[in-house]
């Protein structure tokens, strides 16, 4: 709701426990951090009137809650008073201003550029305490999925909010339609006759992975690897992403670090979303061009 004022209000939430964000994807299956426990999206109306989208995922040191009293069962509206609580809060990358902000506008403004904010993301490396949470976030993650099973699709995951972006549901009328010329089908079925052979590896791992863990690991491997063909530019640019967080982490500036935390956290979502519109063309192609 509002306040009253001309200052920013909440124009719509959406809880969406059951779906994984690409940044919380990343840093799991690649960093060794635990699994939120609960994924809000707020969507936000500005002073200006400008809605921004904004992705939280919400953490639990569960080393830290030990050590703190009540900290329990944390209040998720005061997570200043339950250090046992994280948010992960970031804007959602749905426009260019979003990432800009995210990869530039905040990172500068926290070293003292430009508007001034106190406000510090969540590191990308886990602390000691929450490496110890992750066998305990992963338990938590699958009673989830279990109990939103359980509930016949309430909160199942679909393609469209599996995503940072709603790019995919926005646009679902315009690829009902997408029209692909012969030539354009040619490149696709070459394209993806190379990722067959040289993606071969990735694509026998996700076709025998057995648990929810090792699928999501071979999906993101074959992502990956297939982005080198479908999306080589998003693909060198996610490279360079890794390593430039690589220079920054050895450098130990902490305002480095997290820009170049910022920097892979963009490059992987455009980059999955570049090779999801790739998969869905080559789908059409493979229907108008049988």
């Amino acid at each position: 709701g509002g306040n009253g004022g001309g200052g920013p209000k909440l124009s719509k939430f959406m809880g969406r426990p059951t779906d994984l964000s690409p940044k919380a994807f990343l840093k799991h299956y690649l960093l060794g951090h635990p699994l939120p426990f609960d994924r809000h999206d707020w969507t936000v109306q500005r002073a200006d009137g400008t809605q921004v989208r904004y992705v939280i995922d919400y953490y639990h040191d569960d080393a830290v809650a030990r050590e703190e009293d009540g900290s329990g069962l944390p209040d998720m509206h005061d997570h200043d008073s339950v250090k046992s609580l994280l948010v992960d809060v970031r804007p959602a990358a749905d426009g260019v201003g979003e990432i800009w902000g995210r990869a530039v506008t905040m990172p500068l403004a926290r070293r003292g550029f430009g508007p001034k904010t106190t406000f510090l993301p969540l590191p990308m490396v886990p602390s000691e305490s929450l490496r110890m949470s992750v066998g305990e976030s992963r338990e938590v993650w699958a009673n989830i999925q279990k109990d939103a099973a359980a509930k016949k699709g309430v909160g199942a995951k679909d393609d469209a909010c599996a995503s940072d972006s709603l790019d995919d549901a926005n646009n679902a009328e315009e690829e009902i339609s997408m029209q692909i010329s012969p030539s354009e089908a040619q490149k696709i079925a070459e394209s993806f006759s190379r990722i067959l052979s040289q993606c071969e590896a990735q694509k026998k791992a996700l076709k025998e992975c057995n648990s929810e863990e090792e699928c999501n690991k071979a999906y993101m491997g074959m992502t990956v690897c297939a982005g080198q063909f479908l999306c080589p530019l998003q693909h060198y640019s996610f490279l360079q992403s890794l390593e430039g967080y690589e220079t920054a982490a050895e450098d130990g500036k902490n305002g480095g670090v997290e820009m170049a935390e910022a920097k892979i956290n963009i490059a992987l979502d455009v980059l999955g979303q570049c090779v999801a519109h790739n998969d869905k063309k080559a789908a059409e192609a493979s229907r108008q061009f049988p």
